[in-house]
């Protein structure tokens, strides 16, 4: 049993907060382990580091797509990364944005609108291996075909999809 959290990557514009919150706590409700920044940071603490190391344990990665993601240099940085060492990402939408709005380089991932659609949500908690009222986590093998990456540094969102 793996029980490694997903990583919520967001943009910290208030939208955008307001998005991963209510996911990180309605996942968590359900038995989801997840990881928001602004949960597990102490006042104090040396935060870059800290998800950095985070990001490098865990296996899957929540992507909130939004205007401001897809403009921001951290959420770049974290998918690169992600992308690079092949993790699971899961682009994850809401009201404000469409599958037109997802980044090229995650389009062949299987997106989800959990926040507006029970469905999807379901199928969330299934990828990440919980279902309501279930309290253990249990990693499943989702994605037979992770996308090949070439070694490249990337400064942008629209330079990691044309790799």
């Amino acid at each position: 049993m793996n029980s490694s959290p997903a990583f919520i990557s967001y943009a910290h514009d208030p939208e955008s907060r307001a998005v991963a919150r209510a996911l990180a706590a309605r996942l968590r409700r359900d038995g989801a382990p997840v990881w928001l920044d602004e949960w597990e940071l102490q006042p104090g603490e040396e935060w870059q580091s800290k998800v950095e190391a985070v990001l490098k344990e865990s296996k899957t990665i929540l992507a909130i797509i939004s205007k401001s993601s897809l403009e921001s240099e951290w959420v770049q940085s974290e998918l690169k990364e992600a992308l690079v060492q092949n993790k699971v990402v899961i682009p994850v939408l809401n009201e404000k944005v469409g599958f037109s709005d997802i980044p090229e380089c995650l389009k062949a991932r299987q997106a989800v609108a959990p926040l507006d659609d029970d469905y999807a949500y379901q199928q969330l908690l299934k990828a990440l291996g919980s279902r309501p009222g279930r309290r253990r986590y249990r990693q499943f093998a989702l994605f037979a075909a992770p996308i090949k990456i070439r070694r490249q540094c990337c400064l942008s969102l629209s330079s990691i999809c044309s790799l």
